[in-house]
């Protein structure tokens, strides 16, 4: 089935090498994204191979993060693995103006009680709670943030 125009999020400007297309159970087409570059560096170096792994959950597609140890600004749409085993962190989101019904999903993937703290832009809110003033202090907690054009919606609440 031909590619009519399908140009994945976030792409704009990466090398897109579109696997295949094909139909789902609701009639529209689908397509395998898989984004594999390689570039020399200024300094005559080659730089790595980069691909993307992308999850659909609830609905919602996400980019699967490298697992962070430390301080990180999130992407729209990223699903964030969080190792707290060095300490906690600070996990920066992105605006959620424009980004109505947009999501980033933050899980922790160690079992230690240390935190990860989510920051806003700007004075923007997480269901009403301030910028830093959220955590994920639970054993493997994960937490999803779904922008309202404005805000953030927690998923689950506090």
């Amino acid at each position: 089935m031909p590619n009519k125009g399908f140009t994945p999020w976030g792409s704009e400007g990466a090398a897109t090498d579109l696997n295949t297309t094909h139909r789902t159970g609701d009639g529209s087409d689908h397509a395998d994204v898989a984004t594999n570059t390689s570039h020399a560096t200024g300094d005559g170096s080659d730089h790595a191979d980069v691909a993307t792994n992308t999850t659909n959950i609830a609905g919602l597609d996400y980019t699967l993060t490298a697992v962070k140890t430390g301080a990180y600004g999130a992407a729209i749409q990223d699903l964030v693995r969080c190792d707290t085993s060095g300490g906690g962190f600070v996990v920066t989101l992105p605006t959620a103006v424009g980004n109505d019904g947009r999501g980033i999903t933050i899980k922790k993937v160690v079992s230690h009680a240390n935190a990860v703290t989510m920051n806003t832009t700007a004075a923007q809110t997480m269901d009403g709670i301030a910028s830093g003033a959220d955590t994920i202090t639970d054993v493997l907690g994960t937490v999803t943030y779904v922008s309202d054009g404005a805000n953030w919606m927690r998923f689950p609440p506090a």
